[in-house]
């Protein structure tokens, strides 16, 4: 189960790294007449219909995985994300973060938003080598792709940084691990020339993986 393990480890890292659209800090949380009112600590830059998780607010209930419902600059409400009916709290609450989940994973569903960029994340397993005889080494090599998608005619800044923060994320000398097996990033990793398409511009991020398995 080692390419289970490296995906694991990786995409944990992924996720646990900078997100395109950065946490939003929840101050308090209360009924309104058409659902929950969260309030942020400052311009959230959600919009409307976007996936977030919100954890460590102090109603257990308003805590797990939703679709945002933008009021303004600094509130927001929350759907269901089958439903897509508002939730309605019945006190009020403090505390916590919104995380907008942008990240296609592999086999995952995942729906998009007009103008608003995410990421496709592949793995893409090469030849494994074996480094030694009768020692049940071998050595597992592959790519950790990332395949941005951001706004059509916005320039290129804004996805070039993010195609850096996720080269630097996964620099090289960098490990990670899940279920005994870790993943290193020997070289530093590729950002391919940008494409722009009819619907999106696209960048790749290609990171090199190698995960040394002993049985």
């Amino acid at each position: 189960m080692s390419i289970v393990d490296i995906r694991a480890a990786l995409e944990s890292a992924l996720d646990n790294g900078p997100g395109i659209l950065p946490t939003t800090n929840i101050l308090s949380s209360a009924p309104g007449p058409n659902g929950t009112v969260f309030t942020s600590d400052g311009p959230h830059l959600l919009t409307t219909s976007v996936q977030i998780t919100i954890s460590g607010h102090s109603l257990p209930a308003l805590n797990g995985t939703w679709q945002a419902v933008v009021l303004d600059d600094l509130t927001f409400g929350i759907a269901g994300e089958v439903s897509k009916t508002r939730i309605q709290s019945t006190a009020t609450g403090v505390g916590g973060v919104a995380v907008p989940k942008l990240t296609a994973w592999e086999g995952v569903a995942f729906a998009t938003v007009p103008l608003v960029p995410y990421q496709r994340v592949n793995l893409i397993p090469a030849n494994p080598e074996n480094p030694s005889f009768g020692d049940g080494h071998s050595r597992e090599l592959g790519i950790f792709q990332l395949t941005l998608y951001y706004p059509i005619q916005k320039g290129t800044r804004a996805i070039m940084q993010r195609a850096e923060q996720i080269r630097n994320l996964f620099k090289r000398g960098f490990s990670c691990s899940a279920n005994g097996v870790t993943v290193n990033i020997d070289r530093t990793g590729r950002i391919l020339p940008g494409t722009p398409t009819d619907e999106a511009y696209i960048a790749v991020v290609r990171i090199p993986y190698r995960a040394d398995i002993y049985s």
